[in-house]
């Protein structure tokens, strides 16, 4: 895919990508720092969680036994769980 996309948009997009990467895991360890969650590395917890989120569209389907919330709502879910923390 990235292959068909010109340089320069590639490029862009990776910048992006890498801001987004570095805001989840700023914003993984002002958890950490506040005692919400509870990871070792909050750079690879970040990458779990974005890898986590960004295949649904791969598989989902609105045949699913799951609605599209319901998927969502377990999406929250482990997320939580793989920060250590808990749902409110």
């Amino acid at each position: 895919e990235a292959a068909n996309i010109p340089e320069d948009d590639r490029i862009a997009i990776s910048q992006l990508k890498r801001e987004y990467d570095e805001q989840l895991t700023s914003l993984i360890k002002d958890g950490i720092d506040c005692g919400e969650f509870k990871v070792d590395d909050p750079q690879l917890a970040g990458f779990a969680i974005t890898g986590m989120i960004s295949w649904v569209y791969t598989w989902y389907r609105p045949s699913c036994r799951l609605s599209l919330a319901g998927i969502c709502d377990r999406m929250v879910d482990y997320t939580l769980q793989l920060l250590g923390a808990a749902r409110n």
